[in-house]
């Protein structure tokens, strides 16, 4: 009988475990129903071991899914799954699934929507968005721009959602063409450092990134140009300048402090989060465009943030730049 208790004991831990792995609920015939009926809403990846482009997509997933975790009004409401199609074919050939990996959006127990799109981070998240997951609508977003609408007016703000939509957009060389040789972000080379510059500023940009990535590099002066405008960002009641520091920090040599804050050498890299001080206010999931960054620091600091020299010059006309959705790229 102390056998039979022991083995039962060892079972259950070990598919506690894997049931939750990564914080990725694994789904089966047997418990998919009740699973899917547990959240509003359930975004489930039908996949496959063998599946080259599943393994491939595995890290972006589970990342995906803990950044989920990461912001409780939206976990409570979504659910991140998978389901094995090598375990469960006729299950997986129930819900038409044709090829690997294959994300669907539920809601309750009612398939709303097939994702088509590149698997990336940031196009997850507008396809959430574009499916009324209330993605930005947590309350910490929602706070913040109730307060900010309050205190000023729509022109002071230059609400910008709208008008980037049908925005050219710019190359990364015509960037480089009106850029300086001036360094606006703040290099950080120690923790102690990093610790004086959160007290010296109520906010600041982080960015997490790897000395050796490309994306880092090849983008370098794009971060550069972000930081010039966060310098000049003002209070928008008083208009008092409140420099906003971009502060990049290399998680080869911040190991433990990127860490602390889910982010791993293995995730895909750069990642921008805005700190209040010294604690993570939010890390961004929208389009990897200027104006959008610089939105969203606006809505959740109540600063306004001038266009400055993002209108430039290209080919005698003026454009607003922005950048291609390349960040989480896998």
């Amino acid at each position: 009988v102390m056998h039979t208790v022991f083995v039962l004991f060892c079972w259950f831990v070990l598919n506690q475990y894997f049931v939750r792995t990564h914080n990725v609920v694994e789904l089966n015939p047997n418990n998919f129903d009740s699973q899917i009926l547990r959240k509003e809403f359930s975004f489930v990846e039908f996949y496959s071991p063998w599946c080259g482009h599943c393994v491939h997509f595995r890290p972006t997933w589970e990342r995906f899914s803990q950044e989920i975790q990461d912001m409780p009004e939206i976990d409570s409401l979504l659910m991140v799954a998978k389901v094995d199609c090598t375990a469960h074919s006729s299950f997986c050939s129930k819900h038409k699934i044709q090829g690997f990996p294959t994300l669907k959006l539920f809601a309750h127990s009612e398939e709303k929507a097939t994702f088509d799109g590149a698997r990336t981070i940031s196009m997850m998240m507008m396809f959430l968005k574009k499916h009324k997951v209330p993605i930005f609508d947590a309350p910490i977003y929602q706070e913040n721009i109730k307060r900010t609408r309050k205190n000023s007016n729509t022109t002071s703000l230059r609400r910008r959602e709208d008008r980037i939509l049908s925005t050219p957009e710019i190359e990364l060389s015509a960037i480089e063409a009106s850029s300086t040789n001036d360094t606006f972000m703040k290099s950080v080379s120690s923790p102690q450092e990093l610790e004086q510059l959160f007290s010296n500023s109520k906010w600041s940009l982080v960015i997490f990134y790897l000395d050796h990535s490309w994306k880092w590099k090849h983008y370098y002066k794009v971060f550069n140009f972000i930081a010039e405008g966060l310098l000049k960002s003002k209070d928008s009641l008083t208009e008092t300048n409140i420099p906003i520091p971009a502060l990049p920090i290399n998680c080869d040599q911040f190991d433990d402090f990127c860490q602390s804050h889910n982010v791993s050498k293995a995730s895909a890299l750069p990642i921008l989060a805005l700190f209040e001080l010294d604690s993570l206010k939010q890390k961004y999931f929208g389009l990897m465009n200027i104006t959008h960054i610089y939105s969203f620091i606006e809505d959740l600091t109540n600063v306004v943030i001038p266009l400055h020299s993002t209108e430039i010059q290209s080919n005698r006309t003026t454009h607003v730049v922005s950048m291609r959705s390349w960040w989480h790229e896998i």
